[in-house]
């Protein structure tokens, strides 16, 4: 139902569509906002052992980095990005997000987030989804059911989800782009795992992407 429910088969449509969408540099919508959303969450993990906050933090970035910091282990977030076939697997940090209660996520999401940003008009003319649609669609699929089960499927289970990405165009095109995120991203992770004294760098940067949302170039086009 992850894939098959009416808030995910909503969701990856609007994925597919900013995939379709090309920034300078060939690289697509997806990518940059993926990207920019999966290294915020991270550095929440690690900012929120450091504990000290600049004195010009709002209050409720504050809350919001302890509690979404203090439910993912920076190294749950890592195994992530381990291919499965490296002993990799998504499932404790979909545990860690489910473990902030029912709906909880989607409140932190949707009070951080710059959405007029993230969904800007030429999103809107690109792929003919209004911005307060787009918004609702990832808020619905973070606070369905599916998405915080997801963290106990079995092994099973994956297996079937996998077989299904495989089959599914739609499904085949966003998952392709997760896993050339993931790809990227794992060395720098790895990297930084264990280094604390960076959560410090780190925090400033997930403040400024969750205050002022993902910069995007003005003159984005479809592929």
């Amino acid at each position: 139902l992850l894939f098959w429910g009416a808030e995910g088969a909503a969701l990856f449509e609007l994925m597919e569509g900013l995939e379709d969408m090309r920034e300078p540099g060939n690289i697509t919508v997806l990518d940059t906002i993926l990207r920019g959303w999966f290294m915020s969450v991270y550095q929440f993990s690690l900012a929120s052992r450091v504990g000290e906050f600049d004195e010009d933090a709002p209050e409720d970035v504050r809350r919001n980095v302890r509690e979404l910091g203090d439910a993912l282990e920076a190294d749950t977030i890592a195994n992530v990005l381990t291919a499965r076939e490296g002993g990799g697997d998504w499932r404790p940090f979909m545990k860690g997000l489910g473990s902030l209660g029912p709906g909880r996520f989607a409140e932190i999401m949707e009070d951080s987030l710059s959405w007029d940003v993230m969904f800007a008009e030429p999103m809107v003319r690109s792929t003919g989804i209004a911005a307060d649609e787009s918004k609702a669609r990832v808020l619905n699929f973070f606070r369905c059911s599916s998405f915080g089960d997801a963290g106990t499927w079995t092994d099973a289970e994956v297996e079937a989800a996998e077989r299904l990405i495989a089959r599914d165009p739609r499904l085949r095109k966003v998952f392709g782009r997760v896993e050339i995120i993931r790809e990227s991203l794992s060395e720098t992770i790895k990297k930084a795992v264990g280094a604390p004294i960076l959560a410090l760098v780190f925090l400033v940067v997930a403040i400024g992407f969750l205050c002022f949302g993902v910069s995007q170039d003005p003159n984005l086009k479809d592929q």
